[in-house]
């Protein structure tokens, strides 16, 4: 308040209501689990926080004693999380060597692929388009198919995907067919919105990369983008 730089205040007060804004609208609206790498505006106003701070410090003439304590404290707390951001977890384990049994079975059946959960390294891994089903990366249209609840198979089809890599089915229907749903509700939320559609037919591959995940692999015909 006291600062005479408006724009400062501003950025200042985004940087306070964005994590909660956000928080608020996930929590109401969309139904979506909440991932720690949701929490980067938080991170960002913590940063704001620590410059606050600093310029307080400035201010009142004491930077030059807590600067070097703060300093040491700040460098311990960074290290730590960065050492703990980059130990693996099993799941992590279990989407990196899933993205590598998929890359060796894309390099046989070339292909545009159409994948939801767990996408995101295995996407990166195969050197083939891929559709994410959740809607990640890709277009305002693209998120307007999942809110209107569109057919799978018609994405597929408009999409020219050949090849359906399926995380996880919703549920087994009555036919003994596996019904799915993209996104899967496992990682959003019963009320969300999704694009289904259930198959009959058998796998043309199982991947197992661990326990977490038994991923299917479905033929589907670019034509009609059914399986």
């Amino acid at each position: 308040r006291r600062g005479g730089n408006s724009d400062g205040r501003m950025i200042a007060l985004a940087l306070v209501s964005a994590p909660l804004l956000q928080i608020a609208m996930q929590a109401f609206m969309s139904g979506w689990m909440i991932f720690e790498w949701y929490f980067c505006f938080a991170v960002m106003m913590l940063g704001l926080a620590v410059a606050l701070v600093v310029q307080e410090l400035r201010r009142l003439k004491i930077l030059a004693l807590a600067g070097a304590p703060l300093g040491a404290v700040a460098l311990a707390v960074a290290s730590f999380w960065i050492a703990d951001g980059m130990k693996p977890n099993e799941s992590q384990r279990e989407i990196a060597e899933l993205g590598r049994k998929l890359s060796k079975f894309a390099s046989a059946h070339p292909g545009t692929y159409a994948m939801g959960d767990a996408a995101g390294t295995p996407g990166w891994m195969v050197k083939q388009p891929i559709v994410h089903l959740e809607g990640l990366m890709m277009s305002h249209d693209f998120l307007d198919r999942i809110r209107e609840r569109r057919p799978l198979e018609e994405t597929f089809r408009d999409y020219g995907v050949s090849y359906y890599v399926a995380v996880r089915p919703e549920r087994t229907g009555a036919s003994g067919c596996l019904e799915f749903a993209e996104p899967n509700s496992l990682q959003a939320s019963p009320r969300a919105p999704a694009m289904a559609m259930t198959i009959c037919e058998k796998p043309v591959e199982i991947i197992q990369p661990g326990t977490r995940y038994q991923v299917r692999i479905y033929r589907i015909d670019p034509a009609t983008g059914r399986a």
